[in-house]
């Protein structure tokens, strides 16, 4: 398997991938990079009342055995050997849609742990309250395309979550996007967000 990385770890990795594949059995792809999403993808596949190109059960087993292998092996296939953000809000959003589809507790589990992990990453620093925090420092977050991501997740979860992690979601939600207001008024930004 090759991975393929728009990270570089090294100057001497080729600029566009750090192992050329030779054809497309041969890539690997993390939660962050495509895998959490596509697995979510699979799962909303499996539900649809009609088959697509392959069968319903078809997109079900390769999301489940995608989440399986992640699982195990996520760590690996990211580019500095840690999770992130990015990870936790694509994660849980493939573990709410499996629960969605199957009603295993299993990954209502694993929407548990990740909704958590995600929820710790909102942290105050100084006069900087209730930020995303994308690694295991005080790094704030920020996405040109996935800044609402950590919310829509959250809120997507939100709808299997006990009585408790829904309020617990929501306070979070709500901490988020008050912090998001303030900031956006705090500084000048001729694009209002």
């Amino acid at each position: 398997m090759k991975k393929f990385g728009i990270y570089q770890t090294s100057s001497q990795e080729p600029r566009d991938m750090v192992e050329q594949a030779s054809n497309d059995m041969e890539y690997e792809v993390s939660y962050r990079s495509g895998g959490g999403i596509a697995i979510a993808a699979l799962a909303i596949a499996s539900s649809a009342p009609v088959d697509g190109e392959y069968k319903k059960s078809d997109y079900l087993k390769a999301a489940e055995d995608a989440f399986a292998f992640l699982g195990k092996n996520n760590l690996k296939m990211v580019n500095d050997g840690k999770e992130n953000i990015v990870d936790d809000y694509c994660a849980l959003t493939a573990a709410t849609e499996l629960f969605r589809a199957t009603h295993n507790p299993a990954y209502k589990e694993a929407a548990d742990r990740r909704a958590k992990s995600l929820m710790g990453r909102l942290i105050s620093n100084g006069t900087y309250q209730n930020y995303w925090r994308a690694d295991d420092g005080t790094r704030p977050f920020f996405h040109a395309s996935d800044a609402g991501f950590p919310v829509v997740s959250l809120l997507y979860y939100s709808e299997i979550a006990d009585p408790d992690a829904q309020r617990e979601v929501l306070d979070s939600v709500r901490k988020s996007l008050s912090f998001e207001l303030s900031i956006t008024k705090d500084v000048a930004n001729p694009f209002g967000y």
